[in-house]
């Protein structure tokens, strides 16, 4: 497994996001999880202002290799919330996914995080260091 080392990290606050960078976070968003996964939801539900949107961008394209939306706590010792976790479809099996779950956790250090995350990927965040909190 190797990791791509041309990938350039940041986060911003929804009120900081470019518009093409918010353009292509929607689109990657779209193109996994409702055409690829068939996930029928409303991915624009409202909470994207509230959260800080972590981008791994490829640094000489700026082409959007991961991605996570994450609210961070309050305080240390509430939980702070990982989800709409994304790899580019061309870049899955790279390591990227534990590079951006490791960004994920620098960016808003917290007592505990809580994924908001698919059954099927299971296997992926118990070996990224998650554990099943419930049923759903």
């Amino acid at each position: 497994m190797t990791i791509d080392m041309t990938i350039d990290w940041k986060n911003y606050r929804f009120d900081e996001l470019p518009n093409t960078i918010l353009y292509e976070i929607l689109k990657l968003r779209q193109e996994v999880f409702i055409v690829e996964q068939a996930c029928a939801y409303l991915d624009c539900d409202g909470l994207d202002p509230l959260a800080i949107h972590l981008c791994g961008q490829q640094k000489d394209t700026g082409e959007i290799y991961a991605y996570a939306r994450i609210f961070p706590s309050k305080t240390l010792q509430e939980e702070t919330v990982i989800g709409r976790v994304i790899i580019k479809a061309s870049q899955r099996g790279t390591g990227l996914a534990y590079q951006l779950m490791q960004k994920a956790e620098q960016t808003c250090p917290s007592a505990q995080y809580y994924l908001g995350a698919q059954a099927h990927l299971e296997t992926f965040y118990t070996k990224a260091g998650y554990k099943r909190a419930g049923n759903n």
